[in-house]
């Protein structure tokens, strides 16, 4: 309800009732004085980004599910080191942070395996190959049974350096230090180790 008066000056005289006009205003039946504005839907814009985190957050996962994969199968093909005490008489125990794929031609190698010095005489093809990472890398080629197994006094016996080398790239991408020798080991069966080297700059 709303009451106005007609302006007294304009008369002269006082305002009394009968001058006095009330309106009345018929009630909304939906009218509420606490009125609450409806949600607002959600844009496609934050649909889109909420999507996105998710994905990153899958991606971030399954990063992590391969590390632990491939470190896990790194670390059993430490077994043959152990058995051929290359651990021990050339490097100590350590986790490996890369794997290190050798070809000699169309023979795949593996720790422990054995190979004519005549498929030997060209340098190996390597890559290395290091989950989620970055890195250069010194690759060194030695020889701990020089001259003999039983008496080896030439321990370690040197027969190639590259250093440089980008992860994910082939011995040839880096650089040559020494130059290759391949096996030639006057007698016995000679270990023949090759070690990759994370460079920290």
């Amino acid at each position: 309800m709303m009451v106005s008066k007609q302006s007294a000056k304009s008369s002269g005289q006082l305002c009394d009732v009968s001058q006095t006009q009330i309106t009345h205003y018929p009630q909304h039946k939906n009218f509420s004085t606490k009125h609450k504005p409806k949600p607002r839907p959600i844009r496609r814009e934050r649909l889109t980004l909420i999507l996105i985190l998710i994905l990153i957050l899958i991606l971030k996962l399954a990063a992590v599910w391969l590390k632990k994969k491939i470190e896990k199968k790194m670390v059993r093909s430490l077994e043959p080191l152990v058995v051929g005490r290359v651990i021990g008489d050339v490097l100590d125990m350590f986790t490996p942070a890369a794997d290190l794929s050798v070809s000699y031609g169309s023979k795949q190698v593996a720790n422990g395996c054995e190979i004519k010095p005549s498929a030997a005489s060209d340098a190996p093809t390597l890559l290395i190959h290091s989950p989620l990472s970055n890195h250069l890398y010194t690759l060194v080629m030695v020889d701990p049974d020089a001259p003999s197994p039983s008496e080896p006094t030439f321990r370690e016996w040197l027969h190639w350096i590259v250093v440089d080398i980008p992860e994910g790239s082939d011995a040839y991408k880096g650089k040559e230090v020494v130059q290759y020798m391949g096996p030639q080991p006057p007698t016995g069966i000679h270990r023949y180790v090759l070690a990759a080297f994370k460079q920290n700059t």
